[in-house]
């Protein structure tokens, strides 16, 4: 009897204790051992340093095309010919391989390519722009022929989409010491293209401007937008931009906030370190 009422009282106080250590969130006093802190670091694009550029601005926007190579072109889904539109894991066969220079593994952006953009003042044809898509992997390749498969959309990505080569932006965000502005350089701009060719943008949407690395601009740079420049009156704020994509000539921008709407032809003028962000 005196074993039976042992086990009992042996048993009970074993519930006991998992329910205790249930309570403190733990397992047994054996187990337990501290944990070492979580020591992920986040993406550059997350840092402190630039939360309002976000990875949809970098890898999801468009920009003017220049000099960017157009390495191959979607031909067809793989599984349906009828399949028109792809999306994330879908497999595409494109019109280039091992002759190109394609390799298993390479990375690549989704280009659609649009209209052509002409300056609002000037009506000169600056170029055609070029919305990215997506990113495709590599994952099969024959002399004139490739597969990829699709491993970020972030637009509606079609047969006729263009692939050039991945660049890694984040990097871009790893500002050096702010150089000269170049010779020939300009600190006035005007706004070329509005997103989604509206009439008039604000907060948080996207526009191309006639400003770019040649004239000093990189990723991270602010800008004021400004209209009526003019001798006889002071210019109008309009808000505040940053650059988020630069080309030779052109750049993307981002609306960080505006007292006004935005419109074509406004102009742009590059903060000076004096002004500060």
């Amino acid at each position: 009897m005196k074993k039976i009422m042992f086990q009992a009282e042996k048993t009970t106080f074993i519930f006991v204790l998992i329910f205790v250590f249930s309570l403190l969130g733990t397992a047994s006093p054996i187990q337990q051992e501290e944990q070492p802190k979580d020591k992920i670091e986040k993406p550059k694009i997350y840092r402190e340093d630039y939360p309002i550029i976000s990875e949809s601005d970098l890898y999801c926007s468009f920009f003017l095309l220049g000099d960017e190579t157009i390495e191959a072109k979607i031909v067809s889904a793989e599984k349906k010919d009828e399949m028109k539109l792809l999306t994330d894991s879908d497999i595409f066969l494109i019109d280039r391989g091992k002759d190109a220079g394609f390799e298993v593994d390479q990375v690549h952006v989704i280009l659609e390519i649009g209209d052509a953009v002409l300056h609002p003042l000037s009506n000169k044809k600056l170029g055609q722009v070029g919305f990215q898509r997506g990113r495709a992997r590599i994952i099969e390749v024959g002399e004139d022929w490739g597969k990829a498969q699709v491993e970020k959309s972030c637009g509606q990505i079609m047969v006729g989409d263009f692939l050039i080569p991945f660049e890694d932006r984040e990097t871009l965000l790893e500002r050096p010491p702010k150089e000269e502005m170049p010779e020939g350089g300009r600190s006035v701009g005007n706004i070329v293209y509005l997103e989604g060719e509206y009439k008039i943008i604000s907060r948080d949407q996207l526009a191309l401007i006639d400003l770019g690395i040649d004239d000093g601009l990189r990723v991270g740079d602010r800008l004021t937008v400004l209209r009526g420049i003019s001798e006889e009156a002071p210019p109008k704020q309009l808000g505040k931009l940053i650059v988020i994509n630069t080309q030779s000539n052109t750049s993307t921008v981002k609306v960080l906030s505006s007292q006004d709407i935005i419109k074509l032809g406004d102009f742009v003028k590059v903060k000076s370190e004096k002004e500060g962000k």
